[in-house]
């Protein structure tokens, strides 16, 4: 009980932490994920029901022969990992990544005690509020980027446990930091690669600089209290802007056609390549004052000469940054790096929460306004969580899954025709092949002559069937149809 009631916050950011990456899996006993998920998914279910390493995938996984036909040509550590939540639990908690969602609270445990050995208990608080809120993370866990995921999670325990050893060298330290950073190396190559780079640098910052001292000129910031007459007249300016804003352009937005600007505008925010395009625009998936506060903690850190806090900080910019000056979008590698950016934004939020708590320290007159900052800052990252938790929607319709069903009981081979947009959905067509036992190869977006050689054809929505595929199947029959999704025999 003196337990609980000392760790009373932590545990309440923790249960939330719970709630959110366990939504999806309370919502639907339908997946949600995608490709990348479903892969992951396969491949671990593979090993569950037969229990060999060297067993073939499925042929409905999508990378069958792309990437890997056998079990071992896949990382380790998520497939051993998720296989044994599905013998243990069951199939549901994995398909909807809560079985991950798990590894994140347990990571969160870990980088409570890791900002505490950084700074502060306080900053280890505030900063686990900003991590369960993490945008980029709970896009790339519904999303389907497991192994990126996992090796983020357990990466986060190796750090603790190398800083750890850094400060107290305990040989126990050590050996759990190299496990872990083993378990990140069987997760994810390029993020193992990243973190050891992070270990890197907190052994030059903790190690090497530890008793370097920079002179440099001192400086000195005297705030004064406000007078309040100000303080009300800056308050009342912003609010009678905000109001004739929403007085003027909300009505301008909904005017009929005007519409489309702010359509168009999201619309290309969610379109891909490689990543989302709002991945690109920090001031929108990080939020504008994570970044400031984040930087002026980097250059708070210089000036202080906190090189623990810089051994870690700027391997993270670099690491961040590598798409800016080393690594081109234009091939594959810099899709890694981005995905990173959901690990630095944790960095960022370290950075952020020490350079507030050390401002307050010396200014108690700005407690208000750091408060404030603060907290628009989560209430910027908590609208995001609600808009993702808000499109979340099964990946398969119970009507697909019906149909798939269907197949798999007739164990034929067939044709899909994915003539319906799920662009910038959780919709995935690849979960019908999956419930169908089904080709991932043999797929189109409208009816073609190869189609036509298959004893069966499933077609997502025959109301979207033009006149000339509607005379290609003329010959055939509907044998089974739920909702707008039919099977042609």
């Amino acid at each position: 009980m003196k337990f609980i009631k000392k760790h009373i916050w932590l545990i309440l950011i923790l249960v939330a932490n719970l709630g959110i990456v366990l939504y999806p899996t309370l919502m639907t006993n339908l997946p949600i994920t995608q490709t990348d998920g479903l892969t992951y998914f396969g491949v671990s279910q593979t090993l569950a029901e037969t229990g060999d390493f060297f067993a073939e995938l499925p042929d409905y996984l999508p990378v069958k022969g792309d990437e890997g036909s056998y079990v071992n040509e896949f990382l380790p550590v998520p497939t051993l990992y998720l296989a044994a939540f599905i013998k243990l639990f069951g199939e549901r908690i994995v398909m909807n990544g809560g079985a991950i969602g798990l590894l994140f609270v347990l990571a969160n445990i870990y980088l409570y005690l890791f900002v505490e050995k950084l700074t502060s208990k306080k900053a280890a608080l505030i900063t686990v509020l900003f991590s369960i809120l993490n945008f980029r993370f709970h896009f790339l866990l519904w999303g389907g980027n497991w192994a990126n995921v996992i090796a983020m999670t357990l990466g986060v325990p190796t750090l603790y446990y190398y800083l750890d050893y850094l400060k107290n060298k305990k040989t126990l330290s050590l050996v759990l930091a190299m496990l872990f950073l083993l378990l990140t190396a069987g997760s994810h190559t390029m993020h193992f690669l990243f973190i050891l780079t992070l270990m890197v640098g907190l052994w030059f910052g903790v190690e090497v600089m530890r008793n370097t001292k920079i002179k440099m000129p001192e400086i000195k910031f005297d705030f004064k209290k406000p007078n309040k007459g100000t303080c009300k007249i800056l308050l009342f300016t912003l609010g009678a802007a905000i109001v004739s804003f929403f007085v003027t352009f909300i009505p301008f937005v909904l005017a009929g056609s005007r519409t489309y600007w702010i359509t168009e505008w999201i619309n290309y925010l969610k379109h891909f390549d490689k990543v989302p395009q709002f991945w690109h625009y920090g001031v929108l998936a990080d939020g504008p004052i994570i970044i400031a506060i984040g930087i002026a903690g980097l250059l708070y850190a210089i000036y202080k000469q906190n090189w623990k806090i810089l051994g870690l900080a700027i391997p993270s910019f670099m690491i961040a940054n590598l798409t800016k000056f080393l690594v081109p979008d234009e091939i594959w590698l810099s899709l890694f790096v981005y995905r990173y950016q959901a690990f630095h934004f944790v960095i960022l939020s370290i950075l952020g929460v020490y350079f507030m708590l050390e401002v307050l320290k010396s200014h108690k007159i700005l407690k208000k306004t750091i408060i404030a900052l603060l907290v628009t800052s989560l209430v910027w990252q908590a609208i995001k969580m609600g808009a993702i938790i808000h499109e979340i929607q099964p990946a398969i319709t119970e009507d697909e899954l019906a149909v798939a069903q269907y197949m798999a009981e007739v164990e034929e081979d067939f044709w899909l025709i994915t003539n319906i947009d799920t662009y910038s959905s959780f919709r995935s067509y690849e979960w019908i092949l999956a419930y169908a036992n089904g080709n991932g190869r043999n797929i189109s977006g409208e009816v073609i002559e190869t189609a036509l050689e298959y004893p069966y054809l499933i077609v997502q929505d025959a109301n979207l069937l033009s006149a000339d595929e509607q005379y290609l199947l003329s010959s055939r029959e509907v044998v089974f149809d739920s909702g707008v999704i039919s099977i042609y025999k």
